[in-house]
């Protein structure tokens, strides 16, 4: 897929989110609003598109592995392969930028080919290739965190306004890269032709 139509399709999808998303209504015997559960759901089937889809451009959010007590994790940390590739933990082909987020649970160790599950810590490293377009990366960032927090805002009794503002935010993001400049820069010109007039 190429940047145009990874970007279009992204926007398409959160805009149907972003729609989705209502206030709960008033009354207890007619609420007909989506549920939390449900958003929630759908929020993080459109976190995983869209973080499958920015792979292609060098983007990657990977899980670190803290010690799971086995005998065979000798490294302080294992991390999950990029498909067939090994990567090590602060691999300098990569531009480490920073944990999307971190939790403690029963899950298998990528540092043995046992799938048992283990207690441990897992924290989840957003990269991206060095030899990537690194602005464009730094823009994907910003829309995966944004879809990420969006879902992890989506909890039961939870307001929605922050799901909408996350949700927001990250297709103000792709419509700034769908655009042959962004918003603002397109303003500015505009303003400093109308200032020759």
């Amino acid at each position: 897929m190429d940047r145009f139509a990874y970007l279009v399709d992204l926007r398409s999808k959160i805009r149907e989110e972003l729609s989705d998303v209502q206030d709960a209504g008033n009354s207890l015997f007619w609420d007909d609003t989506r549920p939390n559960r449900l958003t929630r759901s759908n929020l993080f089937r459109l976190y995983q598109h869209a973080r499958e889809g920015a792979e292609a451009f060098g983007v990657y959010i990977l899980a670190r592995h803290a010690d799971c007590g086995s005998r065979s994790h000798k490294e302080d940390y294992v991390m999950e392969p990029i498909g067939n590739r090994e990567v090590a933990y602060g691999d300098p082909s990569f531009v480490w930028s920073h944990p999307l987020d971190q939790a403690t649970g029963e899950s298998a160790c990528p540092c043995s080919k046992s799938t048992k599950a283990r207690k441990h810590w897992v924290i989840y490293d957003l990269i991206y290739d060095k030899r990537a377009d690194q602005a464009f990366c730094v823009e994907l960032e910003k829309v995966l965190t944004d879809l990420y927090e969006a879902a992890g805002r989506a909890g039961p009794k939870k307001p929605r306004s922050a799901i909408r503002e996350y949700l927001l935010r990250a297709l103000l993001v792709v419509n700034d890269q769908i655009l042959p400049e962004p918003v603002e820069a397109y303003i500015a010109s505009r303003s400093a032709a109308d200032g020759e007039q």
